[in-house]
C-alpha cells in the first residue's frame, strides 16, 4: 500500500516489473473479471503507449506529417478504445487517462478535451482538479536512458512522481470531502 492505498500495477512489457503482465487488447475480459472482484476501485489510471501519437521523429505520426500525409494519418486506437472500455465496466470512482501532446486530435472523439496538462502528459478523464501545480525541469531529459537502450521508450513514458503524486492528492482529497457529505446525509 502507499498512503493507505492498495496498489496494482498492470504491464505488457515482460521485462519491466508489474503486478500482473497483461495485455489490454488480448486480455481485456479478464482485466474487468479481475477489477471486478475488488469491493471498489478508487481510482484507475491508464497508459496507452504513445508510440502511435508521438512526434517523435521515427514515430509513425511523424513520418507521415514530414510527408505531408498527417490530415490521412489513422493511429491504432485499438488500445485506447480497450482501455475505455475496460472502465466503462469496472466504473472506478475516478480515471485517467495520460498521452502525450500529439494525441489530442485522436482522443478528441473519443474523450473529448483532456482535463489538464502536466509537463508533457495530457490527462483525460474523470477526477478532481485540486492543487495542481506543474513542475516542468526537464524530466524527460532526465528520464532518457540513451538512443542504445531496448527499454528506452518504456523509460521516458515512466510518470514521474511528482504528477502521480499530485493525482493521489487529488483524488484523495475529493473522497475525504465526497465520504464526509455522504455521512452527513446518512444522519
Amino acid at each position: 500500500t502507499d498512503h493507505g492505498w492498495g496498489v496494482s500495477s498492470s504491464e505488457r512489457n515482460r521485462d519491466l516489473t508489474a503486478t500482473y503482465h497483461m495485455d489490454v487488447k488480448e486480455q481485456k475480459d479478464e482485466i474487468v473479471e479481475l477489477l471486478t472482484k475488488l469491493e471498489r476501485i478508487d481510482f484507475l489510471w491508464a497508459s496507452p503507449p504513445c508510440y502511435e501519437f508521438s512526434q517523435g521523429h521515427a514515430a509513425p505520426r511523424s513520418v507521415a506529417a514530414r510527408a505531408g500525409e498527417l490530415d490521412s494519418y489513422e493511429p491504432d486506437m485499438s488500445v485506447v478504445l480497450a482501455t475505455m472500455d475496460i472502465i466503462r465496466a469496472v466504473k472506478p470512482r475516478y480515471w485517467a487517462l495520460e498521452n502525450v501532446q500529439g494525441a489530442c486530435r485522436y482522443f478528441r472523439p473519443h474523450l473529448g478535451e483532456h482535463r489538464i496538462k502536466l509537463g508533457a502528459a495530457f490527462i483525460w478523464g474523470n477526477f478532481p482538479r485540486l492543487g495542481f501545480k506543474e513542475i516542468t525541469n526537464g524530466y524527460k531529459v532526465e528520464q532518457d536512458p540513451g538512443k542504445r537502450d531496448p527499454l528506452r521508450s518504456n523509460k521516458r513514458a515512466k510518470i514521474p512522481y511528482w504528477i502521480s503524486e499530485q493525482i493521489r492528492q487529488s483524488v484523495q482529497y475529493q473522497m475525504m470531502l465526497d465520504d464526509f457529505a455522504e455521512s452527513i446525509d446518512a444522519k
